[in-house]
């Protein structure tokens, strides 16, 4: 099964199965188009962070929107034997209060696959963010992440979710790993 249809099956998975779990609030199925998933969306930084929020919850660009009103973005580019050429997928949490901001903004979560950005060692080809500041770094993700894994790593590492959805949740660890040799030899701090 290709990568289109596999991630396909996913949010399915996950529409069907979203009332098992006590934090995912909406599940939006519009975001499945012919050769993508999802939206692109503008660079987020702490100066438009309000501003993309809302453009993703105003077009509804989002996947989920959690019950504090955070939000999952995804957004999948495929080729034409539909493998994924590049995905990004996006935490954002519902900030409300300026008290709050910098806590709330420190949980921002972005995994990135940009195989055509690749720099060794420094920029892996998956890699993780943490984080919108302009000091944010990366650290390495040795496969592409799935829409199940990463709301999976969401409801268990944010909101501590222990619950019949995360316990239904299969995990792929049938995939490729992306890092080099070297990549492995040396980053000793990596996810996957």
């Amino acid at each position: 099964m290709n990568d289109f249809n596999k991630i396909k099956k996913e949010l399915e998975w996950i529409m069907c199965n979203k009332g098992s779990s006590a934090y995912i609030d909406i599940v939006n199925n519009k975001i499945i188009h012919n050769n993508r998933i999802g939206n692109s969306t503008n660079h987020i930084k702490r100066r438009n962070y309000d501003e993309v929020f809302n453009k993703i919850l105003d077009n509804d660009e989002y996947f989920i929107i959690f019950t504090d009103f955070s939000i999952l973005h995804f957004d999948y580019m495929f080729n034409d034997e539909n493998q994924i050429i590049f995905s990004r997928l996006t935490y954002l949490p519902y900030v409300d209060n300026e008290a709050v901001k910098n806590v709330q903004y420190s949980k921002y979560i972005r995994i990135d696959y940009e195989p055509d950005d690749h720099k060794e060692i420094v920029h892996t080809k998956c890699h993780l963010h943490i984080g919108i500041e302009k000091n944010d770094f990366r650290i390495p993700v040795s496969t592409i992440m799935y829409p199940i894994e990463f709301i999976y790593f969401i409801l268990k590492y944010i909101y501590h979710e222990d619950s019949k959805f995360t316990n239904l949740i299969t995990l792929n660890n049938d995939k490729e790993i992306l890092l080099t040799k070297n990549e492995i030899s040396k980053l000793r701090l990596m996810i996957g």
